[in-house]
This record gives structure tokens, sequence and C-alpha cells, in this order.
């Protein structure tokens, strides 16, 4: 049901009804997952399937020593 499903610039892995999105945030540089999550709503939308917010995660994983403070990421206008 979503093998139609791309997010442009933005590796993304899908199994079934379930997809992940992946981001490498280099240093000093600005996240572009609120527009990858966009475009999933957009999909979405445009092919009548609801997302579920309370069902999306958000993982970051830091190994710097000052860490990444990034903008909350919402799904639906939830965040998450």
């Amino acid at each position: 049901m979503i093998n139609d499903l791309k997010v442009p610039n933005v590796p993304i892995c899908k199994y079934v009804d379930d997809t992940s999105i992946a981001e490498t945030v280099p240093k000093r540089a600005l996240s572009n997952a609120q527009a990858a999550v966009t475009s999933v709503e957009n999909w979405s939308r445009e092919n009548r399937m609801k997302l579920h917010p309370g069902k999306c995660k958000e993982l970051i994983v830091d190994f710097s020593k000052n860490k990444h403070v990034f903008d909350p990421i919402t799904v639906d206008g939830a965040c998450i």
C-alpha cells in the first residue's frame, strides 16, 4: 500500500504499514526532519491514509559532547 511513498533526499525504510525516516545532521547544520514528515503527511492525505501521531517516535543519537538542540517534530499538529 505504501510502495509509491517517496520522501525526497531522505533515506526511508518501509515495511507493510510502518515507515522509518533517517537523517544524518552534520555539526552546526539544521535538521530537515520536519520537511520529510510534512512530505509523508501530504502523501498520506492524498492517499486517504491516516497517520497516528501517538505511535510516531523520534530517536536522536548524538555522540558529541555539546548536544544538538533540534526543533520539535510535529505529525498532524501533534508534537512527537
